[in-house]
């Protein structure tokens, strides 16, 4: 465990003293029974294939990287950890990939929000990514739930990418585990973010 933790670490710049976040860390390693089994946290470039948010629907925006970039409001409590809703989503991902090898990459969801960790997949030190998403959002009611639709930084919320032809093996899987999900989109050869609404 570390990470700049301090509640009086500043820094200055321009001859102004600027708060530095904290940034606690937690670093945890574990053995695997067969390198097959691991799941890529990068999106697998397959045309076509689903995306899906697995998790509890988002509630809120405190303390969130979209508040602190967009209005500059640093403060608010955190999203709240459940334990129970945590170990759900984790449980339907192991036996998504253990039972049926059905994911293509899995990722949770956390800074930036939807948006955040969709690029979080796409991007790394090495490549440029050679396609794009169409999002669609399906059940907002007013401008600031689309926020934390997209926003929302809240626990226990998983990306998992899947090929098409396998989408009712998951779905049967995730019902079966009673484990909320929507599907939010696709990959597509477009190197652009298009996010689409259905009232």
């Amino acid at each position: 465990v570390g990470g700049n933790v301090s509640l009086y670490n500043e820094a200055q710049k321009n001859k102004i003293r600027q708060r530095i976040l904290p940034t606690p860390t937690l670093g945890i390693v574990g053995l695997m029974d067969s390198a097959d089994s691991i799941i890529p946290s990068r999106f697998t470039k397959r045309i076509g294939s689903k995306i899906l948010v697995i998790g509890p629907k988002p509630k809120t925006l405190s303390a969130s990287e979209y508040l602190r970039s967009i209005y500059s409001i640093q403060q608010g409590l955190g999203p709240i950890y459940n334990p129970e809703s945590e170990k759900k989503s984790i449980s339907a991902i192991k036996k998504l990939q253990e039972i049926k090898n059905l994911l293509l990459s899995a990722s949770s969801i956390g800074k930036g929000g939807l948006p955040g960790s969709l690029c979080k997949m796409t991007f790394d030190d090495y490549t440029v990514p050679e396609f794009g998403f169409n999002l669609t959002s399906y059940s907002f009611i007013s401008e600031i739930v689309l926020r934390e639709w997209l926003f929302s930084e809240d626990g226990s919320r998983f990306i998992i990418q899947i090929d098409a032809a396998s989408e009712n093996d998951v779905i049967l899987l995730l019902n079966k585990e009673n484990c909320p999900y929507y599907e939010v989109g696709s990959l597509t050869e477009e190197h652009v973010l298009h996010i689409n609404t259905i009232k």
